[in-house]
């Protein structure tokens, strides 16, 4: 599993998970501005984000930006247009390189209005525990909340309470941090160059030349060129790591960099398709990438161009924890509460509804591209915060969760069938899709229909029947998915606008 992974993550890690910084870069000058939060990060993380909130949200972008074009700014745009008690933020983690997924992730952030942990407890339906000299929250998300200081605050999931106590009682490093050096060099951009977003993802010896070389067998973006396998292989794989960095200013504009130790000059014909097709083929690419240009140098390969807010979010979504609000809620209580909350609620469904539905089918490589698009929407979903918010507003967002889900299966299913069909020339194939109950049966639960082809028995190789027939059927399913969301957040809308007397 894991060299087949590290084969396709070589370039398109690049992406997954972090964001770099712009182009000219000097490395001398240590980071003063993050340098309390990067001295709270435990050791072993192989990904960072930097995050300066206060330096984005006092952008002439943000500042000129009116409230209606920032959706779901509360809980999708959080640390772009929302989180006002933030000021800097640094996320850390530890991933899993053969399955892609976190086995520690922590949140360190600065606060300008120390929580009351008491108040913060309650709101987020945790409760307060003792962790030898230090109070911390237990997150019903199973995460903990501890106080370094008034202003410091760390988030730590999962909710390994061991672990936490050491943290938390840990004395803080003084200007020095526990990155490797890879990060290290990443974590001094905000001060070097002023962007306001860094994301990296230390790959040193993570992958494998003979899983890449394989890899490359089925590779387009290099088909018909010339070019030395063996060779390529080997330069890929000396990958040390990707670094994306965000500046906003008037407008908001990125560069990613891939950084090796070889040098990939080998790759200067191809390497923007190539990059894209291996970030796509892991659902790590946004629609402006196509736009961006490629700059190819001894031992880096740039793209850089401009982002939109809704390439911003997309990129934010696939490192976003699921950070409690720090800040009170306001002075209301009883159904006013409920009624905002479930408003803010209502609109952070919307934004990633939408979101979802954008990958343009022109530029998808495959379907484990949309799969993961669907997995990692279906999770933003369930780490929505639900204290307070309607209970049918919750129900109806874990059913659409739950499709989108179902969904993911089948484009999964796809590649699968037709590895499974490819010595059996008369199968016949059938894609189900169980479908969701929507708003109007929310009472009945989920109940929906099947749709499929059957019977597909052509003088072809099975195995590209059932490709074609699987898209066919994932793609239909897809469009009468969409269609029925969009009818039950239509219905729901009107029906919690006559509820709480507020325009949905």
């Amino acid at each position: 599993m894991y060299r087949k992974f590290a084969a396709a993550v070589v370039l398109l890690v690049a992406s997954l998970l972090l964001f770099s910084a712009t182009a000219s870069v000097t490395k001398a000058q240590q980071p003063t501005k993050f340098g309390k939060l990067l001295g709270r990060v435990p050791s072993g993380a192989n990904t960072l984000v930097m995050l300066d909130v206060d330096g984005i949200r006092n952008s002439l972008f943000a500042r000129n930006t009116p409230a209606d074009q920032k959706p779901g700014r509360k809980h999708t745009n959080r640390y772009v247009f929302g989180a006002k008690e933030l000021d800097r933020a640094v996320l850390a983690s530890d991933i899993d390189l053969t399955e892609f997924c976190p086995v520690w992730e922590t949140a360190l952030v600065e606060t300008n209005t120390p929580p009351v942990l008491a108040d913060l407890a309650q709101r987020q339906g945790g409760r307060m525990e003792q962790l030898g000299s230090m109070q911390a929250i237990w997150l019903p998300s199973n995460g903990y909340v501890v106080p370094f200081d008034s202003q410091l605050i760390g988030v730590r999931f999962p909710a390994d309470r061991q672990f936490v106590a050491q943290w938390a009682n840990h004395p803080p490093l003084e200007g020095t941090n526990t990155l490797s050096p890879y990060l290290k060099d990443a974590a001094r951009y905000p001060e070097n160059a002023g962007t306001q977003i860094i994301m990296a993802l230390d790959l040193e010896h993570a992958v494998d030349p003979g899983a890449v070389r394989q890899n490359l067998e089925t590779t387009n973006a290099i088909k018909g060129k010339d070019v030395n396998l063996d060779q390529l292989a080997q330069v890929m794989a000396s990958i040390r790591g990707v670094t994306l960095g965000i500046l906003v200013t008037t407008n908001i504009s990125g560069s990613l960099r891939i950084d090796f130790n070889e040098d990939v000059r080998i790759m200067e014909d191809f390497a923007k398709s190539l990059i894209l097709e291996k970030l796509s083929s892991f659902g790590a690419t946004v629609d402006e990438f196509y736009q961006w240009d490629v700059r190819v140098t001894e031992n880096t390969l740039f793209l850089s161009g401009t982002l939109s807010i809704d390439g911003l979010r997309r990129i934010m979504m696939i490192i976003d924890p699921p950070t409690p609000n720090l800040g009170a809620d306001g002075e209301e209580s009883g159904e006013a509460a409920t009624a905002r909350k479930t408003l803010e609620y209502f609109d952070a469904l919307q934004t990633l509804i939408n979101d979802v539905k954008k990958p343009d089918p022109k530029r998808v490589v495959g379907t484990g591209e949309v799969a993961i698009w669907m997995d990692r929407y279906a999770r933003k979903i369930d780490q929505l915060p639900i204290l307070g918010v309607d209970e049918q507003l919750v129900d109806f967002a874990a059913m659409v969760a739950q499709s989108l889900r179902d969904m993911g299966v089948q484009y999964r299913g796809v590649g699968i069938e037709a590895s499974k069909k490819s010595n059996n020339p008369r199968a016949q194939y059938y894609y189900g899709y169980r479908g969701h109950g929507g708003w109007n049966r929310w009472g009945g639960g989920y109940a929906g229909g099947y749709w499929g082809i059957t019977g597909a028995e052509k003088a072809l190789p099975a195995s590209t029947i059932a490709k074609r027939v699987g898209r066919a059927n994932v793609s239909g399913n897809r469009s009468d998915l969409w269609r029925q969301i969009d009818d039950d957040m239509a219905a729901a809308r009107r029906e919690l606008t006559k509820r709480y007397q507020i325009e949905f």
